[in-house]
């Protein structure tokens, strides 16, 4: 659904740095101390991976993603790997995965149960998979919220149509708990964070993140839209820009106390399942 091109993965970028500010630094929320196979579902350009295995030098890294964006000079415990997520794993069953990471794949699984369930088989006993989104849903802290009227309030619910109808929606980051569940995962937690958009916070991290994620929406904002306008609604080129500079507008309008929020799921593997 999205470009691959060196601005995207610029963006992608950013917005790795972004999940760094909200987490104070860590790559990972789960209760991990020693892992030795770790897999990074939908690894981007590879930069969590990269410093995944810069942290943990003993253990082997593999990023799985449908597009060969990562770089080949990479650390000797990280290989990538081009492969369709979605489609049957082949990985050797006798060699599983002490931790599986997911960042930023909203927009691209059909059938996230399964995929868990796929997940679910390639964990040990007792392996950890944790799961990092932001929503793709925004709202203002003035009193009323944003107006009906709002050319995010239209963006944004048309971005949810033309991702509902390709099958894959975009603004799903509060919906994997059942997922989760239905896959056969145990002690499931869900962490939510409020972040901001745009440097109106007064705290220092929350506008730092404010910035950051500001202009990562800004860069966002061609590569999400056109694909669903264009192909899913019907809309022109030319009609999808108009709305664009509308939306570019009020994410840069500073009294409107933009916000959005940022998921966290870890659930584990249960001790006595093997397969």
């Amino acid at each position: 659904m999205f470009p691959n091109d060196e601005e995207e993965q610029d963006r992608l970028d950013m917005l790795h740095h972004i999940f760094l500010l909200v987490q104070d630094g860590q790559l990972y929320t789960a209760p991990i101390e020693d892992p030795k196979r770790v897999l990074d579902m939908g690894a981007g350009t590879g930069i969590w991976a990269l410093h995944f295995a810069d942290q943990f030098p003993d253990a082997e890294v593999i990023g799985i993603d449908h597009d060969p964006m990562q770089p080949n000079w990479v650390p000797p415990n990280c290989r990538f790997i081009v492969d369709n997520l979605e489609d049957e794993w082949a990985y050797p069953p006798h060699q599983k995965f002490d931790y599986i990471h997911q960042r930023s794949m909203c927009g691209s699984i059909a059938d996230w149960t399964r995929l868990y369930q796929q997940a679910m088989q390639h964990l040990q006993p007792g392996g950890w998979l944790e799961i990092q989104e932001f929503e793709v849903w925004f709202s203002s802290q003035k009193p009323g919220g944003l107006p009906d009227d709002s050319a995010i309030v239209q963006w944004q619910g048309l971005i949810d149509e033309g991702s509902t109808k390709f099958g894959r929606r975009l603004s799903y980051a509060g919906s994997f708990h059942k997922h989760l569940e239905e896959a056969g995962f145990e002690d499931i937690q869900a962490r939510r964070f409020k972040t901001p958009i745009g440097s109106w916070p007064a705290d220092r991290k929350l506008k730092s993140i404010g910035v950051f994620l500001q202009a990562q929406m800004m860069d966002a904002l061609d590569a999400v839209t056109y694909v669903y306008f264009t192909r899913a609604l019907g809309w022109t080129q030319d009609e999808t820009r108009v709305l664009l500079a509308q939306v570019r507008k009020e994410f840069s309008d500073r009294s409107l106390h933009l916000y959005t929020y940022c998921w966290f799921y870890t659930a584990r593997k249960p001790m006595s399942k093997t397969g």
